[in-house]
């Protein structure tokens, strides 16, 4: 299935993610932004709860490149 908001030879591609274990649970959202078709940009954000009250905050951004 594709998504995403189309304009010219861009897609931004907003996105959610939900991983429950019986350890964690992770909540996170990010955008990925496709400059066209060799170039993506890749921004996310998690958060993670442990079962033993650890919390961990996470930002990522990445590039992709088919140089």
């Amino acid at each position: 299935m594709a998504y995403g908001f189309r304009k010219g030879a861009t897609l931004l591609t907003p996105y959610t993610q939900l991983n429950m274990t019986d350890s964690s649970t992770v909540y996170g959202a990010g955008l990925r932004y496709a400059l066209d078709d060799s170039l993506d940009l890749d921004l996310r954000a998690s958060h993670r709860n442990g079962a033993s009250g650890n919390h961990d905050n996470r930002v990522f951004l990445q590039l992709r490149s088919d140089l």
